[in-house]
């Protein structure tokens, strides 16, 4: 039940009145995404995922990625957390859980008819869109804003110049090897090979200003 107990602290940040920014260990930032819609307003702001879970991209064409996602302090926040804390207690998986329950209470996205373009992923397509989605639950009184794939990428996104990208989090298996040899791919491994030597301690500016580590990305 760790998804579900983890679901019920992020509800209990919210009645407290903290907002958050959840963001896994393998997204990788390059931009402040502040900056780019995730310090909004709205009670629910997410990253796009690829075709997971199939029944919600067969009807929608696209899903939401708990990757990277932001949950403003908000009473129907809070609800909402409850809610999938006991949905993904069947589900197992966080992000079934998002999609299936906003998709079951009738969210309404205002996407135009066609989206912007597709990318393809295995042996499909989903679809993206170059700003911002809209979204509304009113079953729970809440607004989304679903971030365009092109700023925050779960698979390499060629709408979009390198240096305009606020974060990758591109899809690999889930072990430590394959995700390191994809940091590499993307050049995005920026540590130098001997981090474990670092004394205890040692701040970030430090580590950068002895040239270890590669500079910029």
């Amino acid at each position: 039940n760790l998804w579900a107990i983890w679901l019920r602290i992020l509800a209990e940040l919210v009645v407290v009145g903290r907002s958050f920014v959840h963001t896994d260990a393998d997204c990788i930032w390059l931009a402040n995404h502040f900056d780019f819609g995730f310090g909004h307003w709205l009670e629910l702001i997410f990253s796009q995922g690829t075709l997971h879970p199939a029944g919600v991209h067969g009807e929608l064409g696209f899903v939401m990625c708990c990757g990277l996602f932001r949950v403003n302090a908000r009473a129907s926040a809070s609800g909402f957390l409850r809610r999938l804390a006991d949905h993904v207690e069947g589900t197992k998986d966080d992000q079934v859980s998002v999609n299936e329950v906003l998709f079951a209470l009738g969210t309404v996205w205002d996407k135009a008819a066609a989206p912007d373009y597709r990318l393809r992923f295995r042996d499909q397509r989903f679809s993206c869109w170059t700003d911002v989605l809209h979204g509304r639950c009113d079953a729970l009184d809440l607004r989304i804003d679903l971030v365009p794939h092109r700023l925050v990428q779960r698979i390499p996104d060629p709408t979009v110049r390198e240096q305009d990208v606020v974060a990758k989090h591109h899809f690999s298996a889930k072990d430590a090897k394959a995700k390191m040899a994809e940091f590499r791919n993307q050049g995005l491994f920026a540590l130098n090979e001997d981090w474990e030597q670092l004394v205890p301690g040692t701040s970030l500016e430090a580590y950068i200003d002895t040239g270890a580590s590669t500079p910029g990305r």
